[in-house]
């Protein structure tokens, strides 16, 4: 596996503990993507909003050609091997009630068991607990082996994806993750993360970057939920991702831009985190 980062420290921490805190943005340029966001985004609709999830096709390029504008000459100095494909802003209204996000892995756009394509996230803002900073499991990306779809979330299937109702993780495992406005958290997205409500009274923005090693298209996985039900794995071109949906499994036939690369079965057992286990990743040095 190709080294992420051009520091050893930096891959050691992200093997062990699933994420790695690097320097990105500067004063001037969080004040311009805080532009970037309230330009697109002067009113932001819900509690948590998504602009990958909620926005349009149209403002989901806005977005990402923007901040790759402003964070890939900051980026590849620390990763020169990796390319951002997709971004979005995540941003929490003050006093927020329905904007927590309970623990989860991303969606896989690239075979993380391959080549981790980490994702990037970075307030604009000082972030701790009570303004929803990240909240890490260190070590969980160790446990879990399967793919994360893009419809994980919204299909009842718990071998998709961690129930964090049926099997929640103690808090001796959890970690919070508190950043200074412009710092970032480079993370597997295989590590179970989440953050809570935004109880302060000013909005919580954020963004978020996917990355994919260099040379490589996206590959995005989804869950065909028809008999027998099967994980589908899609090369996307770039031009054709920012346009995909969550919810919509490409069928035949298939969008110029989008490949069926494979498909195959997974386990159907429930995912649930192996404590012992974790609790010696964590002993070992996984936070």
């Amino acid at each position: 596996m190709t080294a992420v980062f051009d520091s050893d420290a930096r891959n050691q921490e992200l093997a062990v503990t699933g994420y790695t805190v690097i320097p990105l943005l500067d004063a001037a340029e969080i004040r311009e993507v805080q532009a970037l966001h309230d330009a697109v985004f002067p009113t932001v609709p819900l509690d948590f909003y998504s602009s990958i999830v909620s926005a349009s096709a149209e403002q989901r390029i806005r977005v990402r050609d923007a901040l790759r504008a402003i964070v890939v000459p900051k980026l590849l100095k620390l990763m020169p091997r990796h390319r951002i494909r997709l971004a979005s802003f995540m941003t929490k209204r003050p006093t927020s009630r329905r904007g927590s996000l309970p623990l989860h892995r991303d969606a896989w756009i690239t075979d993380h068991r391959v080549q981790v394509g980490p994702s990037i996230w970075c307030p604009l803002v000082d972030v701790g607990p009570a303004n929803a900073c990240l909240r890490m499991v260190p070590g969980s990306q160790h446990l879990i082996a399967t793919p994360c779809p893009m419809n994980a979330l919204l299909l009842p299937r718990p071998f998709l994806t961690y129930q964090w109702d049926a099997d929640p993780v103690d808090a001796e495992f959890v970690r919070d993750l508190p950043l200074r406005a412009g710092m970032a958290v480079a993370y597997d997205p295989r590590v179970l993360h989440c953050s809570g409500e935004n109880v302060s009274g000013e909005p919580r923005v954020a963004f978020s970057c996917l990355t994919v090693p260099d040379g490589l298209e996206p590959s995005v996985y989804w869950w065909d939920d028809r008999p027998p039900g099967r994980m589908q794995v899609f090369e996307v071109e770039e031009s054709h991702l920012c346009e995909m949906e969550y919810a919509t499994v490409p069928e035949e036939p298939y969008p110029a831009g989008v490949r069926l690369l494979d498909s195959f079965d997974v386990p159907r057992e429930p995912i649930r985190i192996d404590r012992d286990a974790l609790r010696r990743l964590q002993a070992g040095g996984a936070g």
